[in-house]
């Protein structure tokens, strides 16, 4: 018993000395995951903030016991503050302001439990955005640790069905909103810069069964994907004749609903148009090259510190060029298990 009351009164002591320390420090207060109040009052909300205080309870987050025991809120809708205002989001500013200002191992702690914090608040994250920490400990060379974590995220992702097709998932909310507003209308978005097969159909009025005597019917492959092919941005929204006669086109101006939605389905872009789209798909397969060449090369820094080159800049030349050294590099990388691909 006089064990007991010993820990207890631990406890005690260690909530208060909290409690006084917070009141040096702005202190946020989350409810169900969402900001609703700063203190000093008179101060502006920051990811700097140490103390926060989630549904009624402190947290000290320069404490590693208190990460760890941080719980997983009820989140629930966004109110003033938006997605910046969600305790997920703050955490994943906070993991790497800790980073920044020398605090690696509570980083590290808050890091290893965000994925969990982003996965219950539904704000529709992409994979890439719950493996942040493994980028991390890619650039650290901890590469054991970024594949441990990218392994154990990415199961709990697939065991829970939490990442789908951003798309699908547009898509489906936008049947359920038309049947709440009895409308069985849908627009298609609209903008410049696509590729030929949706350009013919961007900035439309859709019909979802088909029955409309005026507008066509919602083309079957948008309403089982979301989209009209991978890497689509367009997206459909409830529409009512009752409310509006007009549509944006891919300029942005009004156009007549009708008109716009009966135009022969032919290619109009202009030839700028045309390079731009290839402009947009070569600068994102750039961007796709660099993470994948970006895992080789710390991947090579890692196995092969004596033979990888200083930066991962210089890697990328002597990769683009093929260089006697590379072509050495491949080989030596090859014989330690890691596999270097060349551009196409």
């Amino acid at each position: 018993m006089d064990l007991l009351n010993s820990f207890l009164d631990k406890l005690k002591l260690e909530s208060t000395k909290k409690l006084e320390l917070s009141k040096k420090y702005q202190v946020l207060y989350f409810k169900n995951g969402q900001l609703c109040k700063v203190t000093p009052e008179e101060t502006e909300y920051t990811y700097n903030a140490r103390f926060i205080n989630s549904d009624g309870k402190l947290y000290d987050l320069h404490d590693i016991n208190d990460i760890d025991k941080l719980p997983i809120p009820s989140f629930l809708s966004f109110n003033g503050y938006g997605i910046t205002g969600s305790l997920d989001y703050f955490l994943k500013m906070k993991a790497g302001l800790l980073r920044t200002n020398g605090l690696v191992n509570e980083s590290d702690h808050l890091y290893r439990r965000l994925y969990l914090f982003m996965a219950a608040s539904n704000n529709w994250f992409l994979e890439e955005d719950y493996l942040c920490y493994c980028k991390v400990l890619l650039q650290e060379l901890r590469l054991e640790e970024a594949e441990s974590e990218e392994l154990k995220i990415k199961s709990y992702l697939k065991q829970h069905g939490i990442v789908k097709d951003l798309s699908l998932e547009i898509t489906n909310l936008t049947i359920k909103n038309c049947k709440k507003y009895n409308t069985d209308l849908v627009q298609m978005s609209a903008h410049c810069s696509c590729c030929e097969i949706c350009n013919k159909l961007q900035g439309r009025v859709y019909s979802l069964s088909g029955n409309s005597k005026i507008f066509p019917k919602l083309p079957e492959v948008i309403l089982k994907t979301g989209k009209v092919h991978d890497g689509c941005r367009h997206t459909i929204a409830p529409f009512s004749i009752k409310y509006s006669n007009a549509i944006k086109d891919k300029f942005g101006n009004d156009v007549d609903v009708i008109q716009a939605s009966t135009r022969p389905y032919i290619d109009d872009r202009t030839e700028e148009e045309k390079r731009n789209y290839i402009l947009y798909t070569e600068d994102k397969k750039k961007r796709d090259t660099q993470m994948r060449d970006r895992k080789e090369y710390y991947r090579i820094v890692y196995a092969l510190p004596d033979d990888a080159p200083k930066s991962f800049s210089a890697y990328r030349r002597m990769k683009r060029t093929e260089t006697k050294n590379f072509l050495l590099l491949m080989e030596k990388a090859k014989e330690v298990g890691i596999e270097i691909i060349l551009d196409d």
